[in-house]
């Protein structure tokens, strides 16, 4: 596997060598497909009125249960007022009820009505829709395959 050093920095005569090395590396690719995923479960989601950051809080009451804002911020990888800010509209359109405690908005327990419930199942049908347009084509085998090396990715690149 070739590393970075063993694609030579652009040099006078050589304009392109970066342009070129950065195009084929795996980084771009990498963004772009994420970036183009993400806009068809947009796409997918907003024809039912929702969007990419309603349902996966939404998803993830449902899979965890009612808790407090600042754990359900963490669990989404969110700052604190981006999350109010969902939680507002959420709550507004009854989807989710806060039940504070005290005057601190970042400590209510945060858990999904009835009407969260329901529209929380038909996102998900909605996006499994959308996984499967994005998977067109691919073989089981080839799913699989692509699963395991995105977490191998996610792993080095996590490593020190």
């Amino acid at each position: 596997m070739p590393k970075p050093a063993d694609h030579p920095l652009p040099g006078p005569g050589k304009p392109d060598a970066r342009t070129d090395w950065v195009a084929d590396s795996v980084g771009p690719r990498l963004r772009m497909a994420a970036k183009s995923a993400r806009m068809l479960l947009e796409r997918h989601l907003s024809h039912a009125g929702a969007s990419f950051g309603n349902w996966t809080v939404l998803a993830t009451l449902e899979g965890g249960g009612p808790m407090i804002q600042r754990a359900l911020a963490a669990s989404l990888g969110i700052e604190g007022p981006t999350l109010t800010r969902h939680l507002d509209r959420l709550e507004e359109l009854g989807l989710i009820r806060r039940n504070r405690t005290g005057t601190d908005r970042r400590y209510a327990r945060v858990e999904l009505t009835a009407a969260g419930q329901t529209l929380c199942h038909e996102l998900d049908t909605i996006a499994r829709t959308a996984n499967d347009q994005l998977l067109t084509g691919f073989t089981d085998t080839e799913i699989a395959q692509l699963k395991s090396m995105l977490l191998r990715l996610i792993t080095n690149a996590s490593e020190q």
